[in-house]
């Protein structure tokens, strides 16, 4: 994950996951990896405004975090 340049926040253990937000690629967005930093995903795709605050209860591939003073979701099933 040293590649990814950008800063890091929210870093969360989920499943098989790391889950983190980045803005390495200009504007924070939700990203999943590896424990080992392999396997990077991008699972948001926000181009205006970041995504804050990610949080989850350790169990499920769901995830709430903040974008623009709302709360958004994500799920392995049905990302939003």
């Amino acid at each position: 994950m040293s590649e990814l340049g950008g800063n890091i926040t929210s870093p969360m253990l989920v499943g098989e996951r790391l889950w983190f937000i980045t803005d390495s690629e200009g504007v924070g967005n939700l990203y999943s990896c590896l424990p080992d930093g392999s396997g990077q995903r991008r699972h948001t795709d926000h181009d205006d405004y970041y995504a804050r605050n990610a949080s989850t209860d350790g169990k499920r591939e769901a995830l709430l975090y903040r974008m623009c003073m709302r709360a958004r979701g994500w799920t392995a099933e049905a990302p939003q």
